[in-house]
């Protein structure tokens, strides 16, 4: 039991994992804009090859699964990190 009576946590869970992408972006959009946050997107395109310091955009830079160097400004960063 729970201090929401029962199974709180459970229901939860599957609500959320019953959930549509389209109907969470559209919750979270109205949710952003009655709190007057803006909500931005990004695009996952060339992400794994873009140093998030400079924005310098090179295959290169990727030397490893997990690890990113940057060709022009010399950071390194886990590969994952950098992406995100």
């Amino acid at each position: 039991m729970t201090a929401h009576g029962g199974n709180y946590k459970r229901h939860m869970n599957r609500s959320i994992r019953e959930i549509h992408i389209g109907e969470f972006l559209r919750k979270l959009a109205q949710w952003c804009e009655m709190h007057n946050i803006p909500l931005l997107g990004a695009s996952a395109k060339y992400t794994s090859q873009t140093c998030h310091m400079c924005g310098t955009v090179d295959a290169e830079s990727r030397i490893s699964r997990d690890k990113f160097i940057c060709t022009n400004c010399t950071r390194v960063f886990h590969a994952d990190v950098n992406a995100a």
